[in-house]
């Protein structure tokens, strides 16, 4: 899977992009996303907080989560805790 991953009014470093890429290669345990999609991950400043949206193709359907939160790391967890319960939901059909 592809990672492309924007900073809107905030700099993405390596770790930041490190954590995004770790985390989202742990999806590929529930479902199968095909090496040349493109997942796509905005982070905003939203008021005082961070905002995450993520955005994942795969075979189930499109894969979308929007977090606030004031710590990055944590809302990236909540964004995937997401995504993995929309899987769980979507295989559960």
């Amino acid at each position: 899977m592809k990672f492309t991953v924007y900073g809107e009014n905030v700099t993405i470093n390596d770790k930041m992009q490190e954590k995004i890429e770790q985390r989202l290669s742990d999806l590929n345990k529930y479902v199968v996303i095909d090496e040349q999609s493109s997942s796509k991950v905005t982070v905003k400043i939203y008021g005082t907080s961070l905002k995450v949206e993520v955005s994942v193709p795969s075979k189930v359907g499109l894969l979308r989560s929007e977090v606030v939160h004031d710590d990055f790391s944590t809302a990236i967890d909540l964004a995937i805790d997401k995504l993995e319960d929309q899987i769980r939901r979507q295989k559960g059909r």
